[in-house]
């Protein structure tokens, strides 16, 4: 199917509200998307446009799940307990104590050693209790952002693969049809609430019913096209993950001679007894 083809083509969908779908905003497509409507994807589609259009609704679904995360920190600072009073006061119990002030004496590193082995485990403890914190406000930040590169990365897997099967759809189009796929993370605005979380799972699965819906309706092919479709850039990416992995073995191996010997000995001695 040519790159024009979509624009010309006329959907056979039961559109309810014609109107009121085709001019949906991108707060409207990025629910509609998480919904797993198909009218949406067909929109998007259908658009002169579509990169933009697409990209737009994924952006406000990103903007949403990151001031969601926000509130929920700012939320969780103000209503659960002090836990870094609650550190503190332990932290000078324990160092007030003789013993801490013999081993200290006896090595002088055990001070260093033992105060940043504490913070570690009160971090764990944050974590666990589902206390706010600066590092899971930055790992929740970097994971958004890790969703869009995986929506850069895995559209244009989707588009090599998609060509190699003989479509001419344009690779703007199909960034933008597939940036739906990822709505599903508005889900995550439920963490606004301290202590609330949706299940990664259930995230996972819409984003991957998302892609099938965004496959289907970009290519028009059949069933087991699409799923190779979808299927595809996910074994090339292990494919790659598995040569990464087996070549950084491998550099370890020259790098420490130490492992290779050690691998020598256990063969060795397997082949004795």
């Amino acid at each position: 199917m040519s790159e024009l083809e979509p624009l010309k083509e006329v959907t056979d969908l039961d559109l309810a509200y014609p109107e009121k779908v085709m001019n949906a905003g991108a707060p409207s497509l990025a629910f509609r998307a998480t919904l797993l409507d198909q009218r949406a994807f067909q929109v998007v589609n259908l658009d002169s446009d579509s990169f933009r259009r697409g990209s737009a609704a994924l952006l406000f679904a990103v903007g949403m799940a990151a001031l969601a995360r926000l509130l929920g920190i700012a939320l969780g600072v103000l209503t659960l307990p002090r836990i870094d009073i609650v550190q503190e006061q332990i932290l000078r119990g324990i160092t007030g104590t003789a013993y801490y002030a013999e081993l200290v004496q006896q090595s002088p590193e055990f001070a260093a050693q033992f105060s940043a082995g504490y913070a570690s485990v009160w971090e764990v403890i944050s974590l666990v209790g589902g206390y706010p914190s600066y590092s899971g406000l930055i790992s929740a930040l970097i994971s958004l952002l890790f969703l869009l590169g995986t929506w850069l990365a895995y559209g244009t897997a989707v588009h090599l693969v998609a060509r190699w099967f003989g479509t001419q759809v344009e690779y703007k189009r199909t960034l933008g049809v597939m940036a739906l796929a990822y709505t599903p993370i508005l889900l995550t605005v439920v963490e606004a609430i301290p202590g609330a979380s949706v299940p990664l799972a259930l995230v996972f699965t819409l984003m991957l019913i998302g892609k099938f819906l965004a496959i289907k309706t970009l290519y028009q092919m059949g069933p087991g096209q699409n799923l190779a479709i979808l299927a595809l850039p996910y074994v090339i990416g292990l494919v790659l993950l598995i040569g990464l992995l087996l070549f950084a073995a491998a550099l370890g191996l020259s790098q420490f001679p130490i492992i290779d010997d050690f691998l020598r000995t256990l063969r060795f001695a397997r082949g004795v007894r």
